[in-house]
């Protein structure tokens, strides 16, 4: 592959940004070309711009391990934007992820646009509260155990509300109704 080339990724520009994640060291460099007359199937591709690629390497007690992602892309980027722009797309996905594996959001069988929307914000506002939790308290659970804690205690969330009134969940009653504040969430 073109950036597996050692001479080749000399020309491109390129970032590094590195993460210590308790016994997990990241690196992650990104390399990016405005070259493209290279690529043989250029015509198919309308706008196409330049080309990316990062390299993220992770060291372990186990070891290490290598990894290559490729990007094309329509629109100049600098290495910094691929790896801002990666890592916010890798972010989305974990949410993604997360509400499918705790809440099995992939195989919700309401038909109605508006519920499935509603179910959709609960959802993300009770991972939310639960992110929020599992940070302030330095928590290394998973979240299906902290699901499960909050199930068998109702106010095992509420304590960690309370501490932040920005935050959302806060329930407040006024002339019978609840509201959320949600500043923290858009």
């Amino acid at each position: 592959m073109y950036f597996e080339n050692d001479t080749l990724r000399k020309t491109c520009n390129n970032a590094v940004t590195t993460e210590k994640n308790a016994s997990r060291f990241e690196r992650r460099e990104a390399f990016v070309t405005d070259n493209i007359d290279w690529f043989e199937d250029k015509k198919d591709w309308a706008d196409l711009a330049c080309f990316g690629a990062i390299n993220t390497q992770f060291t372990t007690k186990n070891g290490t391990s290598n990894e290559w992602h490729y990007y094309i892309s329509t629109r100049h980027l600098s290495a910094q934007e691929l790896l801002y722009h990666a890592r916010t797309d890798w972010s989305l996905e974990t949410m993604h992820w997360l509400l499918d594996v705790h809440f099995r959001e992939d195989f919700c069988m309401i038909r109605d646009k508006n519920v499935q929307q509603t179910l959709n914000i609960l959802r993300k506002m009770a991972l939310n509260t639960l992110n929020h939790c599992k940070t302030k308290t330095k928590s290394k659970q998973t979240f299906s155990k902290l699901i499960f804690s909050a199930l068998l205690d109702v106010n095992f969330i509420r304590k960690f509300q309370l501490s932040s009134q920005n935050y959302i969940g806060v329930e407040r009653k006024r002339r019978g109704l609840i509201f959320f504040p949600i500043r923290a969430i858009i």
